[in-house]
């Protein structure tokens, strides 16, 4: 299974993605695939973001669906 998540999304999760193959690596790659959203937001970067946003924003950097599986929390964060 390749995880990919949780982290801050414009500071860990994309700069990963941007390494030239990677993307690519990631769809050929026979297993599972996995997002762990992290819906705490980051001023200035992730105010206001939902898990669709960020799943959104990640996704823009490889040519399909990517996930298998999203892993969101579901209840108010406190």
């Amino acid at each position: 299974m390749i995880v990919i998540g949780p982290g801050s999304l414009f500071t860990s999760l994309i700069p990963n993605v941007l390494v030239r193959g990677i993307p690519e690596a990631i769809i050929r790659c026979p297993a599972k695939r996995l997002f762990v959203c992290n819906l705490l937001t980051e001023p200035g970067e992730t105010n206001g973001y939902s898990a669709e946003d960020r799943i959104g924003r990640l996704l823009a950097y490889f040519t399909k669906q990517v996930f298998d599986l999203v892993l969101v929390r579901n209840w108010p964060i406190s």
